[in-house]
């Protein structure tokens, strides 16, 4: 009706009245039309009475005022002496609302005027299940299914209830129907595939994580979960083609871009993960996790100017912190500046005093013993470095496995035999399955003579782990130590040499079995190789001497004997050989 002037008098009262229904009608059909639902409609009233009322409820109800619509409806429902119809509507109102027991009172007298109908039998499953009476609403949705044609909703539900009450193989049932119902739902996929997943049906979970990912690309949830199985399968380009395709339907997506990158830079790709994170733009656009793994994977690169650039953006806006002082001392070494290195780590201590983390990084970087792939060491004199470390020893609290661990490594490359000792013992309680800290405390028990308790620890050790290369050799070589079970040691070396057949101190080793076992000519030849793939050793030299000794090549033994002093001229054993040799040659 076009209304040429609201102050027009050619639009009488009645017409009036007439107008506004009629907007209000179109309105409410327009707003359902726009409701999307697999459910039956309720239809409208047949009765004229109360049509204004339940139109208007209906508006309501449909534009998000259910509580504004319940008065108009229950005017509607009492004039239309309870019409079914009217009824449901006003229930769906209460429900919106939460007065649940109003509700479920309409819903009864509906279920009793006709138990089929669709919409109170739902609802009030949908009751009982928010009410945790799951056992009964599922009774409702049961009987849904029985006299109803199959819905989504109804199949949904049920799947959801059967998971959460530990009824999976009906749960399972139930996700299948609904997926037969409305096959472009994508939470309905992903929660079928974690339910397959956690009954180890993998091949169907990745199946189901796939359909859920085809209907929304941008599924974080579902594209993660793909991705740890694909990981763990070991299926890595598999993995990063769902990463891939989830970043090119969401460039937002900053979380599957941390993924992405770390899993690059785990498999040594971080010129991939650099290219990755650089695409992405200026990198003051990118969160402050990824600023980091960008800098990180700079550094993997050994792009260490860049590496710089990044983390003295990140310690200038954070206003320093101890552990991006740490971080930048450590590039700065790589980077061959001492200097700036020593600085950083100094200013590391500075700011965290109490954090045994700090001294130790700076003992670490002036020690050679841990020094990798050349890098410089920061140089102190030898008393400050002790210092250093006796300082991050007292600063330990807690039971924190690496902090008690990495002092007694350290001690122990001080030749402090009493601390490392002490320090591995600790390490030890706190994680008793560790085979580094086994391992070095070992070596400590070596160092001490105490090879008894060292072969008693690494046959343990061997029961658990028989093909790790790492604890075949030193089962081997302790027990070689002990004169004993040579048999055995020749065994393990042999299956240490075969995964790693270059290795100088596995050679050693083996070399130091043939001694044992009086195969001279063997244990030279194998000694004389050890010396060449690892250079000048002195324990290897020590070696090497005394097979030359048994030999009665005095001048070949004497040669190794001193190389040996050399590099350690503190061990006084193999000074009284050098000079039982001397004696022997004058006499």
């Amino acid at each position: 009706m076009l209304i040429r002037s609201r102050n027009s008098d050619n639009v009488g009262p009645l017409r009036r009245v007439l107008a506004v229904v009629m907007v209000i009608g179109l309105l409410a059909a327009a707003a359902s039309a726009n409701v999307e639902t697999d459910r039956p409609r309720v239809a409208e009233p047949e009765s004229d009475s109360g049509l204004s009322a339940y139109t208007m409820g209906v508006f309501l109800l449909e534009s998000g005022s259910a509580r504004k619509a319940i008065a108009y409806l229950e005017t509607a429902w009492d004039k239309s002496n309870h019409d079914p119809k009217i009824g449901a509507k006003l229930a769906e109102a209460y429900f919106r609302v939460g007065e649940f027991s109003t509700c479920e009172v309409i819903l009864d007298s509906l279920i009793a005027i006709e138990g089929d109908a669709f919409e109170p039998l739902f609802m009030k499953a949908r009751i009982l299940y928010l009410q945790n009476d799951k056992e009964r609403a599922v009774d409702y949705l049961l009987r849904l299914r029985d006299v109803s044609e199959p819905t989504f909703d109804v199949e949904r539900t049920l799947a959801t209830i059967f998971k959460e009450t530990g009824r999976y193989d009906e749960a399972l049932d139930a996700y299948e129907r609904a997926g037969g119902l409305n096959n472009f739902h994508a939470p309905l996929f992903y929660e079928q595939a974690r339910l397959l997943q956690q009954f180890g049906r993998t091949d169907e979970a990745i199946s189901a994580f796939q359909n859920a990912l085809k209907i929304d690309p941008e599924f974080t949830e579902a594209c993660l979960d793909l991705v740890n199985i694909y990981v763990e399968q070991n299926r890595l380009d598999d993995a990063e083609a769902v990463l891939l395709a989830n970043l090119r339907a969401d460039e937002s997506g900053y979380e599957v871009l941390g993924i992405t990158t770390r899993l690059y830079i785990e498999q040594g790709r971080a010129d991939d993960a650099v290219a990755l994170l650089e695409s992405r733009g200026d990198r003051s656009d990118l969160p402050h996790d990824l600023v980091l793994l960008l800098g990180r994977a700079y550094y993997e690169v050994e792009n260490y100017d860049e590496a710089l650039a990044v983390f003295e953006g990140l310690f200038a806006s954070d206003d320093g912190s101890p552990e991006l002082a740490r971080v930048l001392g450590e590039i700065s070494l790589k980077a061959g500046d001492t200097k700036i290195a020593d600085g950083y780590f100094r200013r590391a201590i500075a700011m965290g005093p109490e954090d045994y983390r700090n001294y130790l990084a700076l003992f670490f970087a002036a020690s050679p013993d841990f020094a990798v792939d050349g890098t410089p060491v920061i140089q102190l004199p030898p008393q400050e470095s002790v210092e250093l470390l006796d300082t991050a020893a007292s600063k330990l609290t807690g039971d924190e496995f690496d902090a008690y661990y990495l002092i007694g490594m350290s001690y122990q490359s001080l030749d402090a035999l009493d601390e490392a000792q002490r320090h591995l013992e600790r390490a030890i309680e706190l994680d008793p399955e560790n085979e580094r800290a086994i391992l070095n405390y070992v070596s400590v028990l070596e160092k001490l003579r105490r090879h008894e308790e060292g072969a008693a620890l690494l046959e343990k050790l061997h029961g658990r782990s028989p093909d790790d290369p790492t604890v075949c050799n030193f089962y081997g070589y302790i027990l070689a130590l002990l004169g004993r079970d040579l048999d055995l040691a020749e065994r393990l070396i042999r299956t240490a040499l075969e995964t790693d057949p270059e290795n100088g101190y596995y050679t050693d080793s083996l070399g130091w079995v043939f001694y044992k076992k009086g195969r001279l000519d063997d244990a030279v030849q194998e000694l004389e190789r050890a010396v060449e793939l690892v250079g000048e050793d002195p324990v290897i030299l020590e070696h090497l001497g005394d097979a030359y000794r048994s030999m009665n090549r005095y001048d070949e033994a004497l040669d190794a004997y001193e190389k040996s002093n050399r590099l350690r001229g503190d061990n006084l054993e193999v000074q009284k050989k050098m000079e039982a040799l001397r004696e022997q040659k004058r006499n």
